[in-house]
């Protein structure tokens, strides 16, 4: 699977192409039906026929979310230049920030550690737990909670699951994946993993499922749901599968997305989708070549007649005022320069808002705590009220 570094870069590169052979000890093995011929993504069956066209409301968003006017209530991180800086102080690649009772918990996705910090923004404790063992955890890329547990999503087929008690982090059990995990979300008592899976009854169908659910009890293995991407190619199944989801508890839906598509998908447990919202209008169009050069598939990213490419790499649900923040990542062709642009979309009235705001990356909205991270200049977590 893809990093978001590895993003970063063909953006850079304004165009990479992906050169991934399918590994045949997982990977069907099947013969691409178009095998030589270039394909325009996302294909006709891949657009939805009864998308909800959004009701665009043309309001001031600082009314609809205020914390967009505020400044943060807290800034953790230091410049590591800083002399008086320590380690605590310095971070990395922030993955994943809660708050949990009187503790916020952290995710350094750069120095594989979870640090700990009271509310004020005093260091607790750091746990180093590259490596591995139980509790432990190769290449982390996103940290929940549900309660008291914390969840650490590790790429390499792992969900590790931490108690946190009187302001100590302790491992508790671990779930382990068939694929490689791509995001997470809580549903009542269970886990929801994203990730591409094949169809292993019948893998010549291409057709595989992107949800996957887990008893957090237990770790046991309950049901996978969710359509991948269609394509006759494992290539463009597993490339074009990928996005982030966000479960909501009181309406029992997981929302979806492909990161590179303009559509937000709403999925109940059983597998079937309630709605899907398009707002393609309010999307820069991405150029997606499926591509075949001496009998090898890739996959070639661009910007298509406009300056901008741009995929959806978050989506938040605001409880407190029923509205989904779905965040795309934006970047300039011409510079390489980016930017994080939030759309602002209530799916329960069926209406979004004429205008997105930029904002940094958004990790988790608990009660009226809106906790997000900058990278420039330097990393820091910032925490606004609402």
């Amino acid at each position: 699977m893809k990093s978001y570094s590895k993003v970063v870069k063909l953006f850079l590169l304004i165009s990479i192409t992906f050169w991934i052979m399918c590994d045949s000890s997982d990977k069907p093995k099947v013969e691409a039906a178009n095998q030589y011929n270039d394909v325009s993504h996302p294909t006709e069956i891949n657009i939805p026929k009864n998308g909800l066209s959004t009701t665009y409301v043309e309001e001031n968003l600082g009314d609809i979310v205020s914390f967009i006017n505020n400044s943060p209530k807290l800034v953790l991180g230091k410049e590591e230049m800083l002399s008086n800086s320590n380690d605590s102080d310095i971070f990395g690649k922030i993955g994943g920030v809660v708050k949990i009772s009187e503790s916020y918990v952290v995710l350094d996705t750069k120095f594989n550690e979870i640090r700990t910090y009271t509310l004020n923004g005093a260091h607790i404790e750091s746990y180093k737990l590259s490596g591995r063992g139980p509790g432990e955890f190769l290449r982390p890329k996103k940290l929940i909670s549900y309660g008291n547990l914390v969840i650490v999503l590790d790429v390499y087929n792992k969900a590790i699951i931490y108690e946190f008690k009187n302001e100590k982090l302790i491992f508790r059990d671990e779930i382990i994946t068939d694929f490689s995990p791509e995001d997470m979300c809580v549903m009542g008592e269970d886990l929801i993993i994203r990730g591409i899976k094949a169809n292993k009854d019948e893998p010549e169908k291409l057709e595989g499922t992107i949800l996957h659910s887990y008893s957090l009890k237990t770790g046991e293995y309950n049901n996978s749901f969710g359509p991948a991407y269609i394509s006759t190619n494992w290539l463009t199944v597993n490339q074009l599968s990928d996005g982030p989801v966000v479960c909501i508890q009181d309406k029992e839906l997981v929302l979806f997305a492909y990161e590179y598509l303009p559509y937000l998908y709403a999925i109940n447990l059983e597998g079937d989708v309630q709605w899907v919202y398009d707002f393609s209008d309010k999307f820069y169009k991405n150029s997606i070549t499926e591509m075949y050069e001496g009998g090898r598939p890739a996959i070639e990213f661009g910007a298509s007649g406009d300056e901008y490419f741009e995929q959806i790499t978050n989506i938040n649900y605001f409880s407190a005022k029923e509205l989904v923040l779905v965040q795309n990542s934006v970047l300039l062709r011409e510079n390489s320069s980016q930017k994080v642009r939030t759309i602002i979309v209530d799916p329960f009235s069926k209406k979004s808002y004429a205008d997105s705001f930029e904002f940094p990356v958004i990790h988790s909205i608990m009660e009226s705590n809106i906790i997000s991270s900058n990278s420039k200049p330097y990393p820091t977590i910032e925490v606004y009220e609402d």
